[in-house]
């Protein structure tokens, strides 16, 4: 979130982005099948659900693809989904903090 004016640094489409990513990622990650083209599947599955519900934030791709590489257990992923989401709204706050100390921007410039 260094550039607060940026679309893509607007809170709720950090945070949403970063639940879709972990949604997406973690579904994946239950497919039988090679991890490595799964991953890929996931970013892909990841980059259009952003798209298409306008929560743009590219980073959140890598939350996918490693939901997949990590191999996450159904039971693990109902817990680390949850946390993605929250460590999403932990950054997005540490954000708001940020700027608000150096005062160097208005955040946020627009919630979505």
């Amino acid at each position: 979130v260094a550039n607060s004016a940026a679309p893509g640094a607007r809170p709720l489409r950090v945070i949403g982005s970063y639940a879709i990513a972990g949604t997406v990622g973690l579904g994946v990650s239950a497919l039988p099948g090679p991890t490595f083209p799964e991953a890929v599947l996931a970013g892909a599955l990841t980059m259009l659900a952003m798209h298409l519900t306008g929560a743009l934030h590219s980073p959140a791709i890598a939350v996918a693809m490693i939901a997949v590489l990590a191999n996450f257990t159904p039971a693990s992923a109902f817990q680390a989904l949850p946390l993605v989401v929250l460590l999403a709204m932990g950054v997005v706050t540490l954000a708001w903090a940020a700027h608000k100390v150096l005062g160097d921007a208005d955040y946020p410039a627009r919630w979505w």
